[in-house]
């Protein structure tokens, strides 16, 4: 639990934007991750937010010019949601950023011990992996 807690400390000085939150980073990557459009029900479940507060995430999200909203052309009663240009300038910088920072830090370890990092990061990726399925729907 402590790494979890700085590992988000660490991110969210790294994305000090005005109005952005690891909450909204998270519904920002998932959407540049995705196809760019996706359904606020699918953003929301990936993120593990309510509807409400999903709603409330995009509100925030299409306010601050990232995020646009339109209605599904096949579902009328669906809400998809994409990245706006200025959205997806911001998600490369920011995978830019992190991805200098991880450089960084694992530039910190030997050969060996980056190989035993990864080695070890794909079992547990696996065994949440495997708990999530047996977890009830």
């Amino acid at each position: 639990m402590w790494l979890t807690w700085r590992q988000r400390q660490h991110m969210g000085r790294l994305l000090r934007l005005p109005g952005l939150t690891m909450p909204r980073f998270l519904v920002l990557a998932f959407i540049h991750s995705h196809g760019d459009r996706c359904t606020m029900g699918e953003v929301a479940e990936a993120t593990d937010q309510c509807s409400a507060t999903m709603t409330g995430i995009v509100n925030r999200l299409v306010s601050s010019g990232w995020v646009k909203r339109q209605r599904d052309p096949a579902d009328r009663r669906s809400v998809l949601v994409s990245l706006t240009e200025e959205g997806q300038a911001l998600m490369q910088e920011a995978t830019n950023q992190l991805t200098m920072r991880a450089k960084r830090m694992m530039a910190q370890f030997t050969e060996e011990e980056r190989a035993d990092i990864l080695r070890l990061m794909r079992r547990y990726a696996e065994i949440l992996e495997a708990e999530g399925s047996d977890s009830p729907s």
